[in-house]
């Protein structure tokens, strides 16, 4: 009870904490004047350049090739596993693929891909609570493939691809070559790295996340708009990316020279601000397929509440009540990957935040990311917290940052890489988190 209350003040202190620090920081960028919290950022180029060994090709040529080659890689090693420990160690004793990797939200997808929303039965109804981009691109592709598994993987592993290299792009240019292919690497192997290669909408949600700050940070902000408003099509937290593109809108046009004249600056603010707009305008359209399907354009909230048990809560709460379920949940299953598992995944993805805003990771990513943790730890009834962190691609960045030598490199990606293995056994033995 004790220590459910001091997680329960300790995540609101830290939380409120990071949110002053946050704000002062982009005050300090508005005045264009760094704030430095005097933390030392100790950056060496270490790491040999693993994906630059092509000499005779193009440079956006030998990093495709090496993320592909990564990626094919990783998501080969993890249905190995995977596929042993379910033949070998599990009750099922199968090799079967679609029953073995196809959990959970999967088949909620897949059966939205194949027959859209429907109103009836009940409990297909329900299934309209899950945002409609990924499987329409599921269905888009299963017209080639012709089978919507196979569909479902491609569309998740092609993502994880654009994922790893708008993260390489943008770590690039905002610190270095030799950290963006450490960020790369533990973004692969991070420890719930599983899903991202599944039927699930996480890979998808993160590529246009990634490649949403990239186009923020070449200041192309119509794409930003259009990739916020694909990003709110997929996930209800693609609406919280209103909060870094006005953040980056509002540094560059406070950042413009005095001496420009009137009209050109109210041109560049209608430029800078009007794409916003795309962002909501893709919940919005969500909204839209509610009333169309249902006559009820917030149908979704209903079926959260009636059929989940879900509502928004207090995050804070939230955790504290995990772990106060965590001695007396009866099934010991569910009792670690849901009332362990995920308090220790919020504390550890708040902590790693403070020290990402130490390192002088961008305000705006910051923002999304402490906004993006509060609410994704809210419903009432969290059964999936473990696998929403794999949209915080700050820890990639952060781990790779202070992986500033060999020994460092090779200690946090064996750790990351052992639970990304653990946490595959975990998947295949049927655990939700």
């Amino acid at each position: 009870m004790e220590f459910a209350a001091g997680v329960f003040y300790l995540s609101i202190i830290t939380a409120s904490t990071l949110a002053v620090v946050l704000l002062i920081q982009w005050i300090g960028q508005l005045r264009n004047k760094a704030v430095d919290l005097q933390i030392p950022f100790p950056l060496r180029n270490s790491v040999n350049k693993i994906l630059l060994w092509q000499r005779n090709r193009s440079e956006v040529q030998k990093v495709l090739g090496a993320i592909i080659l990564a990626v094919v890689g990783s998501r080969l090693f993890i249905y190995l596993l995977g596929g042993i420990w379910s033949l070998y160690f599990t009750d099922g004793h199968t090799l079967a693929f679609h029953s073995i990797w196809q959990q959970w939200d999967a088949g909620h997808y897949l059966f939205i891909a194949e027959n859209g929303d429907v109103t009836s039965p009940h409990e297909k109804a329900v299934l309209i609570a899950f945002f409609p981009l990924y499987p329409f691109l599921i269905k888009g592709f299963g017209f080639i493939f012709r089978d919507y598994s196979v569909a479902g993987y491609f569309v998740s592993t092609v993502s994880l691809m654009a994922a790893c290299y708008f993260l390489y792009k943008l770590v690039e240019e905002q610190i270095s070559r030799s950290v963006a292919v450490k960020a790369v690497l533990f973004l692969i192997v991070s420890p719930f790295s599983v899903f991202l290669g599944l039927v699930f909408t996480e890979s998808l949600f993160l590529a246009l996340v990634i490649a949403f700050f990239y186009a923020l940070k070449k200041q192309r902000w119509l794409i930003a708009g259009g990739l916020g408003f694909f990003a709110a099509l997929t996930k209800n937290q693609g609406v919280l990316l209103l909060i870094p593109f006005l953040m980056e809108a509002l540094v560059v046009l406070v950042h413009q020279p005095r001496s420009r004249e009137e009209r050109s600056v109210l041109s560049l603010g209608l430029k800078t601000l009007t794409p916003v707009v795309l962002i909501p305008a893709g919940f919005l359209v969500y909204i839209l397929i509610n009333y169309w399907v249902t006559g009820n354009p917030f149908q979704f909230l209903v079926y959260q509440k009636t059929h989940w048990h879900n509502s928004f809560g207090f995050f804070a709460g939230n955790i504290k009540n995990l772990l106060l379920q965590a001695s007396s949940y009866p099934d010991h299953q569910f009792r670690f990957s849901l009332m362990v598992l995920q308090p220790v995944v919020f504390m550890f993805a708040l902590f790693a935040l403070c020290a990402a805003v130490a390192k002088k990771i961008p305000p705006s990513i910051n923002a999304f990311s402490l906004v993006f943790l509060l609410v994704s730890f809210s419903p009432t009834w969290l059964l999936s917290g473990a696998r929403y962190s794999t949209a915080l691609f700050y820890i990639p960045m952060l781990l790779a940052i202070v992986s500033t030598n060999t020994s460092r490199l090779i200690v946090l990606s064996g750790l990351s890489m052992s639970f990304m293995s653990f946490f595959v056994i975990v998947f295949v033995e049927g655990a939700m988190f």
